[in-house]
């Protein structure tokens, strides 16, 4: 059988989804996202420098939340928040959340074709972690949020 470019990636895709776990994404959308494999293959390589256009951030009428705001860390550094983002009038072509860590840290989270939508972490969201909005197709930010603590008693 004689591989072609889009079906090596799209095997290595499959085989990088399949050993994550709760963390966020570091290779294409998870099936359950509407994405098709032409356009999960056009995701950003993982370990390529990933250049931005945030001139224009936030876009109006866009907004991307982080639930509960602030988030309690009292019993642990690391907690599960959920993040809503509704991103309808900047009109993206291709959506894609990112967690940026640390300023230049940055891993794909998701990629979806719901301009609103919601989606829960796993218990490793930490204070000051971002959370980013992107138009895929123009590397354009739309816009974002970042984790902020809640006081502890």
């Amino acid at each position: 059988m004689k591989l072609t470019p889009l079906s090596l990636v799209l095997v290595l895709a499959a085989t990088v989804t399949a050993c994550q776990k709760d963390g966020p994404s570091a290779a294409t959308a998870p099936a359950d996202t509407g994405a098709t494999a032409a356009e999960a293959a056009e995701v950003a390589d993982p370990m390529a420098e990933v250049v931005w256009d945030d001139s224009a951030a936030p876009v109006a009428g866009t907004r991307v939340e982080i639930n509960p705001d602030p988030t309690p860390f009292c019993e642990g550094s690391r907690q599960v928040v959920e993040v809503e983002w509704d991103v309808a009038a900047a009109e993206p072509v291709h959506l894609q959340l990112w967690v940026e860590g640390a300023p230049g840290r940055r891993k794909l989270w998701t990629a979806t074709k719901a301009l609103t939508d919601s989606k829960r972490t796993g218990p490793w969201a930490t204070e000051g972690m971002r959370f980013i909005a992107l138009d895929a197709k123009s590397k354009r930010v739309i816009n974002s949020a970042t984790v902020t603590a809640a006081d502890c008693p």
